[in-house]
């Protein structure tokens, strides 16, 4: 796996933070009830947002998810 990190802006990182702050937790759940299992959960949800830092340049205009 890719260890090194993602090259964002500091405006990307407020993004991804804001994004990560509103979405993560409900995600989270969303895995484990899936899973079954917290490792896994926690390491899905990381490669999730990994891939997310990597696209932030394809969310619309204030990282806003919701349609």
């Amino acid at each position: 796996m890719n260890s090194r990190p993602l090259p964002i802006t500091p405006e990307q990182a407020q993004q991804l933070e804001a994004i990560w702050l509103e979405h993560s937790r409900p995600v989270y759940q969303a895995l484990l009830a899936t899973t079954r299992n917290e490792a896994d959960a926690a390491d899905l949800l990381s490669l999730t947002f990994q891939r997310l830092a990597g696209r932030l340049a394809d969310l619309p205009t204030g990282g806003a998810l919701r349609g």
